[in-house]
């Protein structure tokens, strides 16, 4: 037994040294993986690069130091690198297989930083919930809603679904339908319509708005008051609008129309006094 503790304690003192080297590489490699992934971050907020794949470009820079640092540790130890490539790849199989919902999302986030349907500060919607962009990570995408919530959305689910993006495009038109009631002039309440809204000086005048009946309705004439804005003032304009659709209507007594419904109330029900005691 004091032979084996003899043996066993020589072999300790002989791996001593290979075990702080391979404690040091492996630390210094953690270090300079922290520092350069930091480094590149910093260097593409103040390059022309898209926000979008900062984050992941930095994280995939600090993986890459990371294995790096591993592998020269285990040099160090004495142990083979192809081993160790063999059993990453032996592991990766069986991890793949677990982890496969995961791995599709990692997928899809690659799909979506180098395809770039939107970008962040894009808004979007999806069957999963709308929002701004906040960031794109590997495995989910972070929505902040218009009442400030957050959406983590998997990036398989917006690959594997329609996504709307409301920023994809400068200008965005505006569309308010107005009921009006039978009998009015049409050609009249146009033309006033036409004029309030390009009084608006948000209003774009290429493409100029549009303004037609296009829907009969059980309530009277559907008429589509249509304008082209800036994707910045939509809103905006989009309220002001309708104060100044009611504001043209009532110009020339002209009412929007409304849903009525006739009651016919039966003096009596059954042989019996419908009024109250």
């Amino acid at each position: 037994m004091e032979v084996f503790f003899d043996k066993l304690l020589t072999g300790l003192l002989d791996a001593l040294p290979h075990i702080l080297w391979a404690l040091v590489a492996f630390f210094v490699g953690l270090a300079i993986a922290n520092w350069l992934s930091r480094f590149v971050l910093r260097a593409l907020k103040r390059s022309k690069v898209d926000p979008t794949v900062h984050a992941f470009l930095a994280a995939c820079v600090r993986i890459f130091v990371l294995v790096i640092a591993i592998l020269t540790a285990a040099s160090l130890l004495g142990i083979p690198t192809a081993s160790i490539v063999t059993l990453l790849g032996g592991a990766a199989v069986g991890i793949g297989l677990a982890l496969k919902d995961n791995l599709s999302n990692f997928a899809s986030g690659m799909i979506l930083l180098f395809t770039r349907p939107f970008k962040v500060g894009d808004y979007i919607e999806t069957d999963g919930g709308g929002g701004t962009v906040e960031r794109i990570d590997m495995m989910f995408t972070v929505l902040n809603t218009p009442d400030n919530k957050k959406i983590m959305l998997p990036n398989s689910v917006i690959i594997g679904e329609k996504v709307t993006n409301f920023s994809a495009c400068n200008t965005r038109r505006i569309s308010i339908p107005v009921v009006v009631p039978f009998g009015t002039d049409l050609a009249k309440t146009r033309q006033v319509l036409q004029a309030y809204v390009q009084k608006d000086p948000r209003v774009l005048k290429d493409p100029p708005p549009c303004i037609g009946a296009d829907l009969f309705t059980d309530r009277g004439v559907q008429i589509s008051v249509m304008a082209w804005v800036e994707r910045t003032q939509y809103w905006d304009v989009f309220y002001d609008l309708h104060e100044a659709i009611q504001a043209a209507l009532q110009s020339i007594d002209v009412s929007i129309a409304v849903s009525t419904i006739s009651l016919q109330e039966n003096e009596k029900k059954s042989g019996r006094d419908t009024q109250m005691p």
